[in-house]
């Protein structure tokens, strides 16, 4: 085979080095944008275009020649992942008398709310928290909650039968530990509430200290944290 010389190496050098000239897609960015499937109203093509951040919904769908085009969310409104919605979601949530914005309404998460100060969350309304009567015992020197406070709070959690068994179990004596009566929660919650109170009226200051301890062994992290950070005062 002749060697190429002269002009012929000249023109297969520039097609060799052609495509690194060319803009290419970037593949990355490409994989990593959401698509849809669409059909192109007036040509009747199928496509797939690309789908718009959060934030911004699909004012116009791709074409052939152009890709998809999005706008931001007016205000009052948000689309919180990536989408291809033709208009973004309304913030329709609003905070109840109990309760204050935590996260106001923005164009990428709808508005949130929590509980004032003196109520607490439970199976989504807001509670107060219980006022000290005479001789109920207030855990923390001029603190509103106080362990009839507790009691309630704990006795009334939206968990499940399985542990309320636990920590019925954990909250006796170990002479008394073993398998807990079938009960509906309703059953077992007002149990719950009634030996919470045997253990308040037994030995003061007791209370606390013995149901986070039943929480631990009961494997109720969760509702251990939140009883230390609702009623344990702050050094």
């Amino acid at each position: 085979m002749r060697a190429l010389e002269g002009p012929g190496l000249s023109l297969l050098c520039l097609v060799l080095a052609l495509p690194a000239l060319l803009p290419v897609p970037a593949v990355r960015g490409v994989a990593e944008t959401p698509t849809y499937p669409w059909r192109d109203a007036e040509t009747g093509e199928r496509l797939v275009c690309a789908q718009c951040p959060p934030g911004t919904f699909v004012q116009r769908p791709c074409r052939r020649d152009s890709p998809t085009t999005c706008g931001p969310c007016p205000p009052r409104h948000y689309t919180q992942f990536w989408n291809y919605l033709e208009r973004c979601r309304y913030c329709n949530v609003l905070c109840g008398e109990r309760e204050e914005e935590a996260r106001a309404c923005h164009a990428t998460h709808n508005r949130a709310c929590r509980c004032r100060t003196g109520f607490f969350a439970h199976a989504g309304f807001c509670l107060e928290h219980a006022s000290c009567p005479p001789g109920a015992g207030v855990i923390a020197p001029g603190a509103e909650e106080c362990e009839r406070a507790v009691i309630d709070f704990v006795a009334f959690q939206d968990i499940s039968i399985k542990r309320l068994q636990r920590l019925l179990q954990a909250l006796e004596a170990p002479e008394g530990w073993g398998p807990t009566p079938r009960a509906g929660r309703a059953a077992l919650q007002l149990k719950l509430r009634r030996r919470l109170t045997e253990l308040l009226g037994a030995q003061d200051g007791a209370l606390l200290v013995r149901l986070l301890q039943a929480l631990r062994v009961a494997r109720m992290p969760g509702l251990e944290r939140s009883v230390r950070e609702r009623f344990l005062p702050v050094h």
